[in-house]
């Protein structure tokens, strides 16, 4: 929990001893240049040319009795296991890691049309409902039905037809403003949850979202007997150490839960399982309880 350790550090650094007014000098305490003495060794350790906040952060692991030492034994953080954690710096930035490229691969319409050679891989896209000129439209995109038109009341004769459908913002991440929209038993539901039509258009005439219509994705049978309110997907880490040759690093299952409803990220309160690259096997689920 980042904002416990955040708040357990703030808390310590509210203690220290405060000096106002001016200075001509400064000084390091013993302690502080003590953890730069003790980074610089790590740092020749590992043959590295120059010191770094790893180093720093294994010198800061390596202290016993401090304030700092206490809060990583609190959090469990040792020098074994310490690679396990990513910083927020780094996580904020993972989303990025396409530069340029990522304003077409974050958006769901333009990746289609990017990677069409592997349409097979990907759902029927069947309309998009975007914003022009300040007036909603709602325009069937390449996978529609011919025998279906360009309005809200196609939508649902559509959604009549197939049973189902996915329905998400054109751009966005975490599941926000997911919805599963079925029909069954002549009615209509959004997220498992019994919905009128005015209901459904409210939901997705949405001024700050423009929503795409899609195939919604069945599950194979070992997966729905899981769980089979979500689409449950396999995420596979891929890494760069060189800056060009893709390695698998290693992959996860995210599956929904009774808590999550029609998705199934594991910070809505879904689960999640290792599963090993090798043999495809699956083990060690777990289900973060307070977000």
């Amino acid at each position: 929990d980042p904002d416990a350790v955040t708040s357990d550090v703030q808390a310590e650094v509210d203690k220290l001893p405060k000096v106002s007014g001016s200075a001509d000098t400064m000084y390091g305490t013993r302690r502080f240049n003590n953890i730069f003495v003790n980074a610089e060794k790590i740092a020749e350790q590992f043959t590295d040319e120059y010191v770094s906040v790893e180093h720093i952060y294994l010198a800061l692991i390596a202290e016993n009795g401090t304030p700092s030492a206490k809060i990583l034994t609190k959090y469990g953080i040792t020098r074994e296991n310490y690679t396990n954690f990513i910083s927020d710096y780094d996580y904020r930035y993972l989303r990025h890691i396409n530069n340029k490229y990522r304003v077409w691969l974050e958006d769901k319409i333009s990746v289609k049309y990017i990677c069409s050679a592997h349409n097979q891989f990907f759902p029927e896209y069947y309309y998009h409902i975007s914003v022009r000129n300040g007036e909603k439209r709602v325009i069937p995109l390449m996978d529609c039905p011919k025998e279906f038109g360009g309005n809200f009341e196609d939508i649902f004769g559509l959604v009549e037809k197939v049973g189902v459908l996915a329905c998400k913002p054109q751009r966005g991440s975490q599941g926000d403003g997911f919805y599963k929209f079925s029909y069954h038993d002549g009615k209509y539901f959004l997220n498992h949850k019994e919905a009128t039509k005015e209901e459904v258009r409210r939901a997705l005439d949405n001024e700050e979202d423009q929503y795409l219509i899609t195939e919604y994705i069945q599950m194979h049978d070992d997966l729905k007997a899981i769980y089979d309110g979500s689409v449950n997907t396999l995420r596979i880490i891929v890494f760069k150490k060189d800056g060009k040759t893709p390695v698998i690093g290693n992959a996860y299952m995210r599956l929904g839960s009774s808590k999550t409803g029609a998705v199934d990220n594991m910070g809505a309160g879904g689960m999640f399982v290792q599963v090993d690259i090798d043999t495809g096997r699956f083990h060690s689920a777990k289900m973060i309880t307070d977000n």
